[in-house]
Order: C-alpha cells, then sequence, then structure tokens
C-alpha cells in the first residue's frame, strides 16, 4: 500500500516496487509503505510488513541515493519475511520437542 503524501515519497514508492519480486511460496502480507513530512529533516519513509515496522529511513529527491535506499529497503523487507516464515514453519514443527528448545 502506497500512503505517501509528497513527489520524493512517491519516488521511493515507485522505485521500492521497481526492485520488489514477491517471495515464492509466501502470500498473504501486506506492505505499507508510510511517508511523513517534517519541513525541518525532509521526508521520513516506513516500510511494515503487516504490523511489523522494518525499515525506516530519511530520503531525499536525489535519484542515486533513492536507488540505493530502494535496493537496501528492499533486501530488508526480504530478509524478514524469509526469517519471518521460517520460524513460522518451525513453530508448527514437533521436531524439537522434548531437545529443551
Amino acid at each position: 500500500m502506497d500512503k505517501t503524501i509528497t513527489p520524493i515519497g512517491r519516488h521511493f514508492y515507485k522505485e521500492f516496487m521497481a526492485y520488489w519480486t514477491a517471495p515464492r511460496g509466501l502470500s498473504d502480507y501486506t506492505i505499507t509503505i508510510i511517508e511523513r513530512f517534517n519541513p525541518q529533516w525532509g521526508s521520513i519513509a516506513w516500510i511494515s510488513v503487516d504490523d511489523d515496522i522494518i525499515y525506516q529511513q530519511l530520503i531525499s529527491s536525489r535519484r542515486l541515493i533513492m536507488e540505493d535506499l530502494a535496493k537496501d529497503a528492499v533486501r530488508q523487507v526480504l530478509q524478514f519475511m524469509v526469517k519471518r516464515e521460517i520460524i513460522k514453519r518451525y513453530k508448527g514443527s514437533m521436531d524439537l520437542e522434548g531437545d529443551g528448545y
């Protein structure tokens, strides 16, 4: 979901979506990009997966920096989603039951 409010935020959203590829086998999640504008600091963007905030960054209008920020955000969101899926699958498994884990 796009909850950006400025052209800078929308640019970040578009860059994120350009690099985003949904992970295979994962579904039932919502990614939200939220932006808040502060006249003193500029735009701050948050990315959340469902209710977990994964990424938070001050964003600027410079194109090269925006691409790097978007790539970094995609990497962090993918890592979070894979870790969350691994934990979810192991919680449903009785494999380590009785081992003290």
